[in-house]
């Protein structure tokens, strides 16, 4: 695919048959361990401007590495300034970038949620606790009676009535919380990583729709 707005990215990017490159650095996509992606939304005066939305992503590289790919400031700076500017062609450009490299990725990335499965018997909700650099990262995890864990331990059950869940106001994050509340007693499992597989999880094993 032949992108025609990369002069405006953080990062010159390209993807070939065994990996990519990124600016001077080449890369196998067996290397890419987790994905996360994000559309931002932008609002002047409380009122979203569509065409100055963004789309980020970063890749969590085997090794520890971390690429971090999104829109130049001067692009941005832009498309607020000039009239008639828009960033519309450079989001959906980084956007088909990522879902490129999601699928390219899909068979690295899918394998810790497998181990996770075959060492707990649960499916792991939350993929960035493996790669957080906190020592007390927060694991959550679900078997397919719904049944919630966190960090091994039993938090409630989805469909008994003792857990409420919701999304948050951009659609970026699953709130689960107890019920009756309690200060304290609530996990959030953010959806912007790995979301092929995350939400696959989500709805088939858990039953949770999505937008």
């Amino acid at each position: 695919m032949e992108f025609k707005t990369s002069s405006q990215w953080l990062h010159q990017v390209g993807v070939h048959e065994d990996g990519f490159y990124w600016d001077s650095s080449s890369y196998e996509f067996s290397k890419v361990l987790l994905m996360w992606g994000q559309k931002e939304q932008k609002n002047v005066n409380l009122i979203h401007q569509e065409q100055l939305d963004e789309f980020s992503f970063t890749l969590f590289m085997d090794g520890g590495e971390t690429l971090e790919q999104g829109i130049k400031t001067l692009a941005y700076n832009k498309a607020v300034f000039l009239p008639f500017a828009s960033l519309e062609n450079t989001t959906e450009e980084l956007f088909q970038l990522y879902l490129i490299l999601l699928g390219k990725t899909f068979d690295s990335r899918v394998r810790k949620y497998t181990d996770y499965k075959n060492e707990h018997g649960r499916w792991l909700l939350s993929p960035n606790a493996l790669f957080s650099a906190k020592k007390n990262s927060t694991f959550i995890s679900s078997n397919e009676r719904g049944d919630i864990y966190r960090n091994n331990s039993f938090f409630g059950n989805l469909w008994d009535g003792s857990l409420k869940t919701w999304r948050d106001g951009r659609d970026t994050s699953l709130i689960i919380m107890k019920e009756p509340k309690v200060f304290g007693a609530r996990v959030s499992i953010n959806t912007s990583f790995d979301q092929d597989i995350l939400h696959q999880i989500v709805s088939d094993k858990l039953h949770l729709e999505f937008k």
